[in-house]
């Protein structure tokens, strides 16, 4: 930053010069004529005196020269609206004067705030993406499944239905996130009490598919290796359904207790905040960074596998059949959500980048 294009006053000479020209502001506001016609009075803001203005137009000046770090050629406005009043800003129920153009390196904040916007794009076209795949993909699997007799289908594809299932969930929340759940989000953080009991269900919701996306890629590929043994391995009775029950259920015994320890000792806004941050590693963090190091290493154990398998002629003459396509995606576990806030509107932004092996 230039320090020639900012203003270096003293916290003393600051407070003094602030009430100096709120004196000078009083008087001025004292001795002022009536004013003629539909029109704003004039008032102090706590840092400038505005005389009266015109309804329907908006009062402009230098940055004061009295507020220390303000830019030099910056320029404060202040609007008077139809009716005769000064501008009320929503989020403070209070008249506004706008500082942004005194506050230095505002081209280095639109940029970011241009980059957060792509991001927040590539995020949403991903998603939707994503979304309209795994649709297609389920459709399909349920198809074959459903044509043939029910002796004879597959349990293997029941549980990839299930997990591309868990994969749809996730974008479908993302794309939420994205595009409808913000408002409720920065409702939550403007309400004085902490009763937005849709907006925790929603950030409590989101956690158990990530958490359930996790699982599954566990079970998934547990199963494979599995059945690289023993081809018959879901036969065994009930043995597909022992799985399903551990991809879905197995997140509810994080999710449930990170959600009673949210409850009970940090119920605000929408349970995004981490006050007690071993909470958050105890129940979430910790288990699906682990989750992430069994991932990887089943899925080296299938590669080493398949490498040996491909190597020497095969004695199950349907192997050479089979095409197996492990995908395996790696969620942030380190997922970290931000609030960007540019003047009179927010973005909501989340960082989770995933890897496909």
């Amino acid at each position: 930053m230039d320090v020639d294009r900012v203003y270096r006053v003293s916290k003393i000479q600051q407070t003094y010069r602030i009430l100096e020209e709120q004196l000078k502001c009083n008087n001025t506001i004292h001795n002022s004529p009536p004013t003629k016609g539909l029109s704003c009075p004039p008032v102090f803001d706590f840092v400038m005196c505005w005389t009266s203005t015109e309804a329907g137009t908006t009062a402009v000046k230098l940055c004061p020269s009295y507020i220390d770090n303000f830019v030099k050629d910056g320029m404060v406005t202040r609007r008077c609206t139809e009716n005769g009043t000064w501008f009320i800003n929503p989020e403070t129920l209070d008249t506004w004067t706008n500082f942004t153009d005194c506050i230095p390196d505002q081209s280095l904040s639109k940029a970011v705030q241009r980059h957060v916007d792509n991001l927040e794009k590539i995020s949403t076209a991903g998603y939707s993406v994503s979304l309209v795949m795994l649709v297609l993909a389920i459709v399909f699997l349920l198809r074959c499944r459903l044509s043939k007799p029910k002796r004879t289908r597959s349990k293997i594809s029941t549980l990839h239905i299930n997990l591309f299932l868990s994969f749809l969930l996730r974008a479908a929340m993302g794309l939420l996130q994205n595009n409808l759940f913000k408002e409720i989000y920065f409702r939550s953080m403007d309400s004085e009490n902490n009763e937005m009991w849709e907006c925790k269900l929603i950030t409590a919701f989101n956690l158990y598919v990530l958490v359930a996306s996790a699982f599954w890629l566990s079970v998934e590929a547990f199963v494979l290796i599995r059945l690289f043994h023993n081809w018959k391995y879901l036969q065994i009775r009930n043995a597909a359904w022992n799985h399903i029950a551990i991809g879905w259920g197995g997140p509810l015994l994080l999710v449930l207790p990170w959600a009673i320890s949210k409850i009970t000792n940090e119920d605000e806004w929408c349970w995004h905040s981490h006050p007690r941050t071993w909470v958050n590693w105890a129940f979430v963090r910790g288990p699906i960074l682990f989750l992430i190091i069994v991932n990887e290493v089943l899925f080296i154990k299938i590669l080493m596998f398949l490498w040996k398998r491909l190597r020497k002629p095969s004695s199950d003459p349907q192997f050479k059949s089979i095409i197996l396509v492990v995908c395996y995606r790696l969620h942030c576990v380190l997922q970290r959500k931000r609030l960007s806030r540019n003047s009179d509107r927010f973005v909501f932004v989340e960082r989770g980048p995933e890897l496909c092996l």
